[in-house]
């Protein structure tokens, strides 16, 4: 028999849970703020800072994991869950974070961390990447931990003509932007997922 896919956390849980693990960023109305004004930046913006839909493309990846995990099995859930996670991870920063997050929501109680990343491995390609972990004792089985995983990476590429101006991407501004959007994939159903077997 499968195991049912998990349930989306409702908006006002995920924002609780966002607000917690992306503390370093801000306020929550900070991370709000910010991702509007990015969202409207790759969009909307007037005076060139656009680029036109021809010129570029654009590839999303949102996944949310959770479940609980046996103490006891804490080494083999590591060593799968980053063999499954770094293999939708763009960047190596997040493919480095994910490992030591892991390890730490296991043996930490509670536990709540983002980690963010922005990348142009070449000219003409953009990595906006996130990956948050929350993690607590389960209150029914304190033999477990119930865990999750939330992960966001938006990869846009150029044209062969057009280059990113680097100079002008906020480092600190796009990691609200991906932290707001990790916390909107965690009340997604479409983003749920089971965590990796082990």
């Amino acid at each position: 028999m499968a195991l049912a896919k998990p349930k989306a956390l409702s908006s006002a849980k995920a924002q609780d849970i966002s607000q917690v693990a992306c503390r370093s960023l801000g306020s929550w109305e900070l991370i709000e703020a910010d991702a509007k004004y990015i969202q409207n930046w790759k969009f909307t913006k007037t005076g060139g800072g656009i680029v036109a839909e021809k010129d570029r493309s654009t590839s999303i990846h949102k996944s949310v994991r959770k479940g609980s995990v046996p103490k006891a099995d804490k080494e083999a859930f590591i060593k799968r869950a980053v063999q499954a996670i770094t293999s939708e991870v763009l960047t190596d920063g997040i493919r480095k974070a994910t490992r030591v997050s892991l390890e730490c929501a296991m043996s930490m109680d509670p536990y709540a961390e983002g980690t963010f990343q922005l990348e142009f491995p070449n000219d003409r390609t953009r990595q906006m990447e996130g990956i948050m972990l929350v993690s607590r004792l389960d209150p029914d089985d304190s033999s477990k931990v119930k865990i999750i995983i939330a992960h966001y990476s938006e990869s846009t590429t150029l044209s062969s003509d057009l280059e990113w101006l680097r100079q002008h991407h906020d480092k600190d501004m796009i990691s609200r932007y991906v932290a707001y959007q990790m916390c909107k994939s965690l009340a997604e159903e479409s983003c749920q997922m089971r965590l990796p077997d082990f």
